[in-house]
This record gives structure tokens, C-alpha cells and sequence, in this order.
């Protein structure tokens, strides 16, 4: 690097509560480097403790989890006193998280307004701490529009005027558990929340199912849609409702829908109520929208956009209401 700041972080393995040690730097002869004794402290910090736990450990984004992973919505807000002109000024920002020695993590910060990121999008990933590293994690961002090439020019300069991102964290697998702490610190204020699960406050059910050589009809394009595995939804009352499906194993390119159907004496699939949009590959699956459903029965149908895809899935079903019952239907 040509000039700046390194952050340097001793550790050691063992149970020694005292352990000597010696930290060298070393450069160039046409560099000068030297020790900073008196960093300045951040004007503006804030401190979080939680725990990873079986239901919020997603693992890395590969894994269809990775949208459980504790999140948190980042706002920044202008500096006290300076121009509110986009791009004139930088907010420094810098995220560290620690956990315990044997757990690898990563911080990532992702555009948004706000919300629960399902999927990282290398388009809208502002920063990250890098590879998984063990006991700790750190990001540190100068958060412009000159960092950033032209083609997140648009992103940056919404990100600046409205100072919204999602904060990411995870641990490299699922079975990854524990206490963690998140430190953030900023040239700027900011506000730090954190983002409600999918489906937070609602009753969820999981139901399993599979595709085989005989039910997989794949998309309605297909002859064979309505051959697809569908389940019968009976919801007691008015409710909240909205549905998730995801591959148990994902397939690289498996595209998916979920589709919401009033039931009819002859159960044929007639107009839909709610769907999960175009087909889709993301490997934290698709989801229909929240919406309210009134009391009666519906016809779930999970499929793939080809037919002949064997794979097993699970349907994640919320509702504002308890006592909603699924099951598998066989069409006539």
C-alpha cells in the first residue's frame, strides 16, 4: 500500500492468562512507518451483544440459511454542521465483530433500504470483511462514491442521501454457535436496529415434500403443472399469510415458484390468488408476498421450471393465526 493506516490485532492460543510478546514492522527504505501511540477515538460508537443460536446461525451464502443470520439495518446520517451535498463528504466506518477463537465469521454490508437481504448480490455488496476468519472479523469503509467503480455510481449516491444499509452477519456453517459481539464506529451518527426474522411475530409451519420422476411437471408452460406435489391449505380464520419454498439440497440453476390457489369442488387450478413471481434460482428460494387471506381452503403448487426435476423441498408457511392445517392433495 502506497500511504496509510494498518490495524494490527495480537492474538494467542492457550490457556495462558499472561503471555509476553514482541511486534515488529518492517518496510522499505523509501517508506517511513511508525507506531501511532494516540489513535483518536471514533466521535460516534455503539456496542451489541447477541448469540448465534439454531435458528439464526444460517452458515455462509450458500447455504439456503443464510437469510436467518442476524441482520441489522445501518442508517447514517449527515454530519452535524457540514453540507447535505451527496458526495462532498465520507463517513468512516468500520464494524467488528468478535466471537469466540474456534468460530469463523464475516461481516458483510450489503445496499439496501433497510430490510432482511434473502441472498448476497455482488452489485449490492458494499463492503465485507473477506474470508472467514477465526475469533474475529472486521470491515472498515469509506463510505463514497470515488471508492466505488461507475457501476455502482446510482447505489452509491442513493446509499449517501439516505444512508440505509443492511449489516450481515455469519458464521462459515450452520452448526457454528455462540455469543457474539458487534462494535460499530462512525464518523458520522448513525442508528443501529435489528431486522425481525421472516415471518416474525406469525405462526410458522414447515412442511417437507419431494419431486419425483412422476410428479415433477415443472412450470405451467408444461403439460404436466398440475401433476406437480400440491397441498391443501385450510385456514380457520382471516390471516396474515405468505410462503417460502426452498430446495432441502439446492441445485446449481434449479429455478422455483410457489403458487397460491383458490380450492374448487372440482379441483381445478383456475386464476391464482398470490405467486412468488418468475422463476427463480436463488438459493434462499421464493417467496409469495405478505397478504390476507380469508377463511377457506387453497391449493399451494411448488414447482420447478423444467419438468423431470427430482429434488426433495420444504414449504416455510406463515400466518398471522393459529390452527392453519396442510397437508398433501391428490388431484382428481
Amino acid at each position: 500500500m502506497p500511504s496509510g493506516v494498518l490495524s494490527i490485532f495480537a492474538s494467542h492460543d492457550g490457556d495462558g492468562t499472561e503471555v509476553g510478546y514482541t511486534l515488529s514492522a518492517y518496510a522499505t527504505s523509501n517508506f517511513d512507518i511508525s507506531w501511532d501511540e494516540t489513535p483518536s477515538s471514533p466521535p460516534f460508537t455503539k456496542k451489541i451483544e447477541g448469540i448465534l443460536t439454531s435458528k439464526n446461525a444460517g452458515g455462509n451464502c450458500t447455504y439456503p440459511t443464510f437469510m436467518a443470520n442476524p441482520q441489522y439495518h445501518l442508517q447514517m446520517h449527515p454530519e452535524r454542521g457540514s453540507a447535505s451535498t451527496v458526495g462532498r463528504s465520507k463517513a468512516k466506518v468500520a464494524l467488528i465483530l468478535q466471537t469466540s477463537r474456534d468460530t469463523p465469521v464475516n461481516i458483510s454490508l450489503v445496499y439496501s433500504q433497510g430490510g432482511r437481504i434473502d441472498e448476497l448480490v455482488e452489485n449490492e455488496l458494499l463492503a465485507s470483511s473477506g474470508a472467514y476468519s477465526y475469533g474475529m472479523a472486521q470491515v472498515r469503509k469509506d463510505i463514497s462514491r470515488n471508492s466505488i467503480s461507475n457501476l455502482f455510481t446510482q447505489i452509491i449516491s442513493q446509499f449517501n442521501a439516505a444512508g440505509d444499509s443492511t449489516v450481515i452477519l455469519s458464521a462459515f456453517e450452520p452448526h457454528h454457535m455462540g455469543p457474539y459481539t458487534l462494535r460499530v464506529e462512525s464518523s458520522f451518527p448513525f442508528d443501529l436496529r435489528p431486522i425481525p426474522q421472516e415471518g416474525a411475530g406469525m405462526y410458522a409451519k414447515v412442511v417437507r415434500g419431494t419431486w419425483t420422476r412422476d410428479n415433477a411437471g415443472g412450470g405451467p408452460t408444461s403439460e404436466r403443472y398440475s401433476k406437480n406435489p400440491i397441498f391443501e391449505i385450510d385456514i380457520p380464520a382471516l390471516t396474515q399469510f405468505k410462503i417460502r419454498l426452498q430446495l432441502i439440497r439446492p441445485f446449481i440453476s434449479t429455478s422455483l415458484n410457489i403458487t397460491i390457489f383458490p380450492a374448487s369442488p372440482d379441483d381445478a387450478l383456475r386464476r391464482h390468488i398470490t405467486t412468488s413471481g418468475a422463476y427463480n434460482d436463488a438459493i434462499s428460494g421464493v417467496a409469495t408476498p405478505q397478504l390476507s387471506l380469508a377463511a377457506g381452503k387453497y391449493l399451494a403448487v411448488p414447482s420447478t421450471y423444467n419438468p423431470g426435476v427430482e429434488a426433495g423441498f420444504q414449504l416455510l408457511v406463515y400466518t398471522s393465526v393459529a390452527g392453519i392445517q396442510v397437508r398433501e392433495k391428490t388431484l382428481r
